[in-house]
């Protein structure tokens, strides 16, 4: 919102990947895996009552969690874009407050980067 009010707007993730740990980790990734066990679930006890049989079920646990990362990468690229479209500074790293007004930035990358408000 500051971005968007026209304010110099810098966000330092030590990550490495925008969207914080309910994106990254956390809500989204569960509720991906616990989507597709659901639907297994279904497949297994619910879809002959609905006149569908399937057999030699199985679960691919490799493209499960390719696809739990499928989508986590969709979404953390949907906010780089955000911030792009905004003018947000990201900067991949560890920040430290160094006085009022400052950050000293550890980059992911190796160096320093300080910045100033």
């Amino acid at each position: 919102k500051a971005a968007q009010l026209g304010l110099k707007t810098v966000c330092v993730e030590r990550r490495g990947k925008l969207g914080g740990t309910c994106l990254n980790v956390g809500c989204i990734p569960s509720k991906s895996l616990l989507h597709n066990s659901h639907l297994y679930h279904q497949a297994q006890h619910d879809f002959a009552g609905r006149g569908i049989k399937v057999s030699g079920l199985e679960i691919d646990l490799g493209t499960m969690m390719q696809q739990k990362e499928k989508s986590v990468d969709q979404l953390t690229k949907g906010i780089e874009m955000l911030f792009k479209a905004n003018k947000v500074d990201y900067v991949k790293g560890h920040g430290k407050l160094s006085g009022p007004t400052s950050v000293n930035v550890s980059l992911l990358d190796g160096g320093e980067q300080a910045i100033e408000a």
